[in-house]
């Protein structure tokens, strides 16, 4: 179910992420992205942009949840309607119905998204946004992978944790329905079914795969989830000034979660949308290179690299083997303008963190 936060913003134009001259970038088609040095040029009006996010996620939900309570998008030239979303599903829904403009989202549903042939484009990544996991119990015989031949494995079929499973598998030359056995298996089943021995391994996403290691179940194999950041197209197309703008605002977004995460209130918003324990909402978003950072503002780069490229292949290969939907053609959803944009501009120093300030406690 959607929970709905919409928010509107007023306008305090305060030149967050532009150079300070009036030289104009170029047309205002935008075919000119970018002004000197990459910087970008802010206009002297806000731009709409409606907002989702998956509201429970790592990284994801604490990126919502600032763009809710601080004036980050406002002083980017922003009147953000932000949405956080109780599941991933709600919010594809809603996107691909012409409802939202941008989602941040993992890597795994935004290649279901794109593969079922929503018009999007990627605009970056936030971040890894915790791991998919292979765990069995403490008294478990299987040690490593190839020792599950012959077994039984529980997983949520069509998920980014039995994307990884296959990956594990294969590498290990074990085959599922030949010389390894697959159960669906959603939720609280999952665990259930491991405990009582009905399987012999199961696959869990964090914070569920940190909360069940901590409580002395043994991971056998791991690897990270990301985070997408996916744009309509027409909106990249239609509004090129308020899509570097948002570029700045993620930044700016990235660098007050980095210096106000733990102690501070970020994780306190996270922990009373999400339900999480905020000790594992710690340990499980410092997977991520931003989030426990004291990186300089404009060290905070959400530039798509060749690793992150090859991961989002891989999701697009097994939404492709599972017949979930059309594989994306990477080379035709990330824009090679949109791509200089993200690579190149840069948030005017000297940068004043204080400038970000807590509107919604």
């Amino acid at each position: 179910m959607k929970k709905i936060i919409g928010i509107i913003l007023l306008s305090i134009i305060l030149g967050g992420g532009c150079e300070r001259d009036s030289s104009p970038t170029g047309p205002s088609s935008g075919t000119n992205p970018t002004g000197p040095s990459g910087t970008a040029v802010v206009k002297d009006q806000t731009d709409v942009i409606r907002i989702g996010y998956h509201s429970p996620s790592l990284i994801n939900g604490q990126v919502g949840e600032v763009f809710v309570r601080t004036n980050v998008l406002q002083k980017n030239g922003l009147k953000g309607e932000v949405n956080g979303f109780s599941d991933e599903t709600s919010m594809l829904e809603s996107m691909e119905k012409g409802n939202l403009d941008l989602m941040v989202v993992s890597d795994f549903k935004a290649m279901v998204s794109l593969g079922n042939g929503f018009d999007g484009l990627i605009v970056g990544t936030l971040g890894t946004i915790g791991r998919n996991g292979l765990i069995v119990s403490a008294d478990s015989t299987v040690k490593e992978i190839k020792d599950l031949a012959n077994k039984k494995i529980g997983v949520e079929f069509n998920s980014s944790g039995h994307r990884d499973l296959l990956t594990w598998l294969q590498r290990d030359g074990l085959t599922p329905g030949g010389n390894v056995i697959l159960i669906d298996t959603k939720g609280a089943a999952q665990i259930t079914a491991l405990q009582n021995k009905l399987v012999d391994a199961i696959v869990l996403t964090d914070p569920e795969l940190e909360k069940y290691y901590r409580l002395g179940y043994q991971i056998r194999a791991d690897d990270r989830n990301y985070s997408v950041v996916l744009l309509k197209r027409d909106y990249w197309q239609k509004n090129p000034q308020a899509t570097r703008n948002v570029v700045l605002a993620l930044k700016e977004t990235l660098f007050f979660i980095s210096r106000n995460q733990n102690k501070g209130p970020v994780n306190n918003w996270f922990a009373a949308a999400s339900a999480i324990q905020s000790d594992l909402i710690w340990a499980c978003s410092a997977t991520n290179h931003h989030y426990n950072s004291n990186k300089e503002i404009n060290e905070f780069d959400i530039t798509l690299t060749d690793a992150y490229l090859q991961k989002l292949q891989n999701s697009a290969n097994f939404v492709q083997s599972q017949k979930i939907g059309t594989p994306p053609d990477l080379s035709k959803v990330i824009e090679p303008a949109l791509k200089q944009v993200v690579t190149q501009l840069q948030v005017p120093l000297p940068y004043q963190p204080e400038s970000v300030q807590i509107i919604v406690k």
